[in-house]
């Protein structure tokens, strides 16, 4: 298992319920540029323009280098940043059975199942223990209620790893899920995100 393939299957997986109250923060339009020629770009006929896809969205890019903005210095007092924080929280115990207090019966399912090897756990160990160390590089709003939260963290390879977590309001509650969105906006970002900061994609 690669080591990308394993960040996403931890992160993606997660479910968990918090307070009900909405953050209007992530609503602005926002347009992305990435080039057809980013390594790892998946074609995307219905948003290619010229040398490029052009994605218009909604949500928020944060700055990059100097002025980041730190996982470990998120204000949480709105949703759905609440969640996303307490998110980040549980992986910095760096134990799997605390981290499943926060999955769906299939996501803990799932992690059990992953960490089960010890080599795999062991991975999963020092890459959550890095993750609050990490920053959070946007915000993409897929609709009302939905977010990719999208963040680097430097990896254990010394590289700063793109890692996306979903979440989306369910009933009165900001829930982050399993669930992938359809479409290759968020492959592109993150392919975009492994050589380039955020700020680059605005157009």
């Amino acid at each position: 298992m690669t080591l990308i393939k394993l960040l996403l299957s931890v992160v993606l997986s997660f479910s968990m319920a918090s307070c009900s109250r909405a953050d209007d923060d992530f609503n602005a339009p926002l347009t992305l540029q990435i080039p057809k020629s980013t390594p790892g770009y998946q074609a995307d006929p219905t948003h290619e323009k010229g040398d490029d896809a052009i994605y218009q969205t909604h949500g928020k890019l944060f700055s990059e280098g100097a002025n980041a903005t730190k996982l470990s210095d998120l204000p949480g007092a709105t949703e759905p940043m609440a969640t996303f924080k307490e998110i980040i929280n549980s992986f910095g115990t760096k134990d799997p059975d605390v981290v499943k207090k926060f999955y769906d019966s299939e996501g803990a399912a799932a992690l059990t199942k992953l960490t089960s090897d010890p080599q795999i756990r062991a991975r999963w160990v020092a890459e959550a223990g890095r993750m609050g160390g990490g920053n959070l590089v946007a915000v993409i709003q897929i609709d009302t209620g939905t977010y990719y939260f999208l963040i680097k963290y430097p990896s254990s390879q010394g590289t700063l790893v793109p890692v996306p977590v979903l979440i989306r309001r369910e009933g009165n509650a900001f829930l982050a899920t399993s669930e992938t969105i359809s479409g290759q906006m968020i492959p592109n970002i993150l392919m975009f995100l492994f050589n380039q900061p955020a700020e680059a994609l605005a157009r």
